[in-house]
């Protein structure tokens, strides 16, 4: 699923049931039902495992992650995901301290 497809599934709520996405200022990420991870569009936060992809990802690409995903939510600057261990996670700018200290 490219970019446009997928913001399109996003705005018209034609989701896999299950699964769980998040979108802002063109950066896209979804949980599949399976609890990984994947993320497409703007890739300016450094994702872990996408460092060496382009600025611009058209197709999902799978984040690194130590466990599997719960609940991802992502913002013009950062994206943030609670892992169903517990863990919680965040990545991109830390201007307001929302990524924790």
């Amino acid at each position: 699923m490219g970019a446009l497809e997928a913001e399109k599934a996003c705005r018209t709520r034609e989701r896999t049931p299950g699964a769980r996405f998040a979108s802002r200022a063109a950066r896209f990420s979804a949980i599949k039902m399976d609890g990984s991870l994947w993320a497409w569009g703007r890739n300016d936060v450094d994702l872990p495992g996408l460092e060496m992809q382009p600025y611009y990802m058209d197709s999902p690409t799978q984040v690194t992650l130590d466990s599997e995903a719960g609940v991802v939510a992502c913002w013009e600057y950062n994206l943030l995901i609670l892992e169903e261990d517990g863990t919680f996670r965040g990545w991109g700018s830390n201007t307001w301290g929302q990524l924790g200290n």
